[in-house]
């Protein structure tokens, strides 16, 4: 039995949908990591330097 070109082509496009996906989520718990880890510093130089690194966004 010959399979649907059309459904062939629907199928391959959801396999490189799924890879796709599957490399966002990784890139951006990637970026999550790194974020957590610049702030986590940021946080330790504060309490070790005791200055404050983050602006303060006062209104004016």
């Amino acid at each position: 039995m010959k399979k649907d070109p059309d459904k062939e082509d629907l199928l391959r496009e959801i396999a490189q949908l799924k890879q796709e996906l599957r490399s966002k989520s990784i890139d951006l718990k990637r970026t999550e990591m790194a974020r957590d880890a610049y702030e986590r510093m940021i946080v330790l130089a504060e309490e070790r330097y005791g200055i404050p690194i983050r602006k303060k966004s006062d209104a004016k």
